[in-house]
């Protein structure tokens, strides 16, 4: 029977997955899985066993990454999972700041048993005048999950889109709109946005990715729309240009003291995935992660590790080996083996850190020691 941690709130739906091989617990010393949410654990202890966590989320910054595979804990995450939650959130987002909703409903509220309201609401009504999106520009910064689903949506709304991605795959440039345009980087697409959108990992690397150099390069008036992580943005780069007009509106979706209450922004409270529908397939991805690896030794979504991928068990044997520092983890792991007889193999590496799954039908008495060798697993299938 193998331990499941829980932390937060995790929906039923992806409970329930979890088959009669498991059991919940509470403790984090004996698991050999963690499933959570939002949940900072950068200075929780793992115990030994503990062989995976798995973010029923896209965001990983709440979890050490790089502690966790110095332990041989592999870390995934539910990329997809929540991105249509969130581009209808973004949706919204850009029709409030395009037509001044939320500024409109709190002045309207305010009207309330005034019994000259009829009057005031037909005079006043003008100071909310807006602009319609159709026929706007949409600037996308990280054409992923989520910035892909936008960029398809808004341009089925009459918008143009300019998008920039670093690592933009192959699969995602596919199944986007050919109308959408790619920029050379960010600065060209604030110069060429009334609307920009953020949408890329919170990590270092994109802390402060829009300062004051890209927002200078900002269409005067336009609107920057964060849905990263509050840090992706130079708050008081934001703050700035808003004050000095050269902005019109920032909207996010996470409340900080710099922003918060700031006459051109709009905030809702990290609503993106704040849906049932994105909470349950978030929880359903991650339960299926975990009782992969656990099961069979397959990393899909690896955030921390390279992806490997064996599928199901077929009364073969597994060896999962962890790696670090290995240039060619694949190479080494097969050289150390050489005393059995290998059916198939899968991995790679990411960084400094290699994965390797091996399959094999033939029965072994030891497994050699291996050069760089964080963690090594033998999994063979469990009987009913």
């Amino acid at each position: 029977m193998y331990k499941i941690a829980k932390m937060n709130k995790i929906a039923p739906a992806g409970l329930k997955h979890f088959t009669d091989k498991y059991e919940f617990t509470d403790s984090l010393s004996d698991a050999s899985g963690l499933i959570l949410r939002s949940q900072h654990i950068h200075d929780e202890k793992f115990g030994e066993n503990l062989l995976a966590i798995a973010r029923a989320g896209t965001g990983v910054n709440n979890i050490p990454l790089e502690r966790c595979a110095d332990e041989g804990i592999c870390v995934f995450n539910t990329p997809g999972g929540n991105s249509n939650s969130v581009k209808e959130l973004v949706l919204a987002g850009l029709l409030m700041a395009s037509r001044k909703i939320p500024s409109a409903i709190r002045w309207t509220a305010d009207l309330k048993d005034d019994p000259d309201m009829a009057s005031k609401v037909e005079k006043g009504k003008s100071k909310f005048k807006g602009g319609e999106i159709a026929g706007k520009t949409l600037g996308v910064i990280g054409l992923g999950a989520v910035g892909s689903r936008i960029s398809n949506a808004v341009t089925a709304l009459g918008m143009h889109v300019v998008g920039y991605d670093a690592y933009l795959s192959p699969r995602t440039a596919l199944h986007l709109d050919p109308t959408i345009k790619l920029a050379p980087d960010i600065k060209t697409v604030m110069r060429k946005a009334d609307f920009i959108t953020i949408h890329v990992p919170g990590n270092d690397k994109t802390r402060n990715l829009v300062g004051e150099e890209e927002i200078a390069a900002m269409k005067p008036g336009a609107v920057l729309m964060n849905y990263s992580r509050a840090f992706v943005c130079d708050e008081d780069a934001v703050v700035k240009a808003l004050d000095e007009g050269r902005i019109s509106r920032y909207v996010t979706d996470f409340a900080t003291e710099k922003t918060l209450g700031h006459e051109g922004v709009i905030t809702t409270p990290h609503l993106g995935a704040s849906t049932k529908e994105a909470e349950d397939n978030c929880a359903l991805m991650a339960a299926d992660e975990l009782m992969d690896f656990i099961e069979n030794g397959n990393a899909v979504h690896a955030v921390n590790f390279p992806d490997a991928d064996l599928g199901p068990m077929n009364g073969d044997m597994r060896i999962a080996v962890m790696t670090k520092g290995i240039k060619a983890p694949v190479d080494t792991v097969i050289r150390a083996l050489n005393n059995i007889e290998i059916d198939a193999v899968a991995g790679g590496a990411k960084g400094d850190y290699g994965y390797v799954l091996v399959s094999t039908k033939t029965p072994f008495e030891y497994i050699p020691k291996i050069s760089g060798c964080i963690r090594c697993r033998v999994i063979a299938e469990m009987e009913d």
